[in-house]
């Protein structure tokens, strides 16, 4: 399906590289059983999304990490659909890291 917004949906995602194999990624036992996707976070220094303060309440609201599914959308140059900063999470995915490693 073609897009109209410029560089979307023109990057190709890297399907061997899964968010749910990455270091980077957290979610709880329940979110890994049934697949939830947006439950996963990517905890990146650069995902930290920091507390902010609401003056109208005189509230800080909790700072957390973005979703992985944020951090993999193809408009996202931290990690992006190519997942540039994907680390194995076990050692059974370090081939798909040498094989990252050999193609870029």
């Amino acid at each position: 399906m073609a897009s109209n917004f410029p560089g979307f949906g023109q990057e190709q995602y890297n399907k061997e590289l899964l968010c749910k194999d990455c270091k980077h990624s957290r979610a709880d036992w329940l979110a890994r059983l049934i697949k939830a996707s947006r439950q996963f976070s990517c905890t990146l220094p650069e995902s930290w999304i920091p507390p902010d303060y609401d003056p109208v309440i005189g509230l800080a609201k909790e700072g957390y990490f973005q979703s992985a599914t944020t951090m993999r959308s193809p408009w996202n140059k931290t990690c992006g659909a190519a997942a540039i900063k994907w680390l194995p999470r076990k050692k059974k995915h370090l081939f798909l890291m040498l094989q990252k490693v050999h193609t870029n």
